[in-house]
């Protein structure tokens, strides 16, 4: 009975999530859902939950994403808490935290702000109430538990706040002879090399 009981476990979840994801067409489309409507449906939060759980990861339905971030190695060990803030064209790496302060008598007690092209590197935690300015870059395994301000860069060891002039932090992918780069929660084909190429002809 026990085995049984698993098989139909076993075939239950994939089709769920199949039949879930061809409606809401990927993950954060049923994130948007159901944050925007509140639903308590145990069908779509089940698929939400296990999907992030599979990978080791968490982000909170209730977090806010101006743009889907560009996640280049997955969602894998990434948290995210409830209330987390993001801007536009974040790159956030494998096994960051972007997380909340429990302790009520911290003056930093609540969620993170993170602001517009802030590229977050792998193992980095972000801790508290703060804010991360624009443009900031966030060093892999760096532990930010206080405000950056815009154009800043935050290194180990230990964490050094670095001003910088108008940082670009687009993330660029390289596959098969082509660049894409992340902009407005999606990828783009960039063809200014091609454009280049043609111009030295």
């Amino acid at each position: 009975m026990e085995a049984f009981k698993e098989f139909i476990w076993r075939l239950f979840e994939p089709l769920a999530t199949f039949f879930v994801m061809l409606k809401y067409k990927n993950i954060w489309g049923l994130k948007a859902y159901l944050k925007e409507s509140g639903s308590k449906s145990k069908l779509l939060n089940f698929v939400y939950n296990t999907y992030f759980l599979r990978r080791g990861s968490w982000v909170g339905i209730g977090s806010e994403m101006a743009t889907t971030p560009c996640f280049p190695h997955g969602v894998m060990g990434i948290t995210i808490s409830e209330r987390a803030k993001f801007g536009k064209d974040v790159v956030i790496f494998q096994y960051s935290s972007i997380i909340f302060n429990s302790l009520e008598d911290s003056p930093t007690f609540g969620s993170p702000t993170i602001g517009n092209n802030v590229y977050i590197g792998a193992g980095a935690t972000i801790v508290g109430n703060i804010t991360i300015g624009d443009n900031c870059r966030i060093g892999a395994g760096a532990v930010v538990c206080k405000d950056m301000a815009p154009n800043t860069v935050a290194v180990l060891p230990p964490t050094r706040y670095i001003p910088k002039q108008n940082l670009d932090n687009t993330y660029y992918a390289h596959e098969r002879g082509r660049t894409f780069y992340y902009k407005d929660g999606r990828y783009h084909l960039d063809n200014r090399n091609k454009a280049n190429q043609e111009k030295n002809r």
